[in-house]
């Protein structure tokens, strides 16, 4: 009985000393854990202003160009969006668009310009016109 009761007292001993250093060791951990979640909050938390400063910077920005009143897209010149003037010397079929585009800046610019012309066909081509016309019928 006494090699059982020392054999428990030993057991018992050696079970507090390893609950000891295991304790040590769990509380070492908890404390390098709750270290590193500071620093980590930390390093969030300057981020975190950085980017609501980054944020304010770019309201205030919007907030001026809104106030400067400046489109972020050009805008066409409503006076004279299309011109339409016949130039000396051609028949009135024949007409020139003017179209001006008017910067942010101020400055005017003027678009390539395209010609519109309504060809009037003489007699020769309507009547080779018709007779295309007449054998395209004749065959189907």
């Amino acid at each position: 009985m006494m090699n059982l009761s020392k054999f428990v007292g030993d057991f018992v001993g050696a079970q507090k000393s390893i609950n000891a250093q295991l304790n040590q060791i769990i509380d070492s951990v908890e404390s390098s854990l709750i270290k590193r979640m500071d620093e980590v909050q930390n390093d969030l938390s300057q981020k975190l202003d950085i980017l609501q400063d980054s944020i304010s910077r770019f309201a205030n920005l919007n907030t001026m160009q809104k106030k400067e009143n400046s489109p972020s897209q050009p805008y066409q010149n409503s006076m004279s969006i299309h011109e339409m003037e016949a130039e000396e010397g051609e028949p009135s079929q024949k007409r020139e668009v003017k179209e001006v585009i008017t910067l942010r800046s101020g400055k005017e610019v003027d678009l390539p310009t395209c010609k519109l012309e309504h060809k009037v066909e003489s007699e020769t081509e309507k009547e080779k016109m018709e007779e295309i016309k007449g054998k395209k019928k004749g065959k189907a």
